[in-house]
């Protein structure tokens, strides 16, 4: 069962512009590049996986929102 459908996306980022999505978004790119640049620790993992997984809803609901804008 996927948890993001495009119901909950919207709740969850209908606060949020497009471009500052698209910041978010690049600050968790840029955080998962460096902890894979030097990751070697347990806390190094759990903050790249908290990193990815909220760059992967941010990612779909900019997707979700460049469907609807066609």
């Amino acid at each position: 069962m996927n948890e993001y459908t495009d119901e909950r996306l919207e709740a969850m980022y209908s606060n949020h512009t497009t471009e500052r999505l698209e910041e978010i978004l690049a600050n968790f790119q840029a955080t998962i590049e460096e902890l894979t640049s030097y990751m070697n620790r347990g806390a190094d993992l759990l903050q790249m996986r908290i990193a990815r997984n909220n760059s992967y809803s941010v990612a779909l609901e900019l997707k979700r929102r460049k469907r609807a804008s066609k």
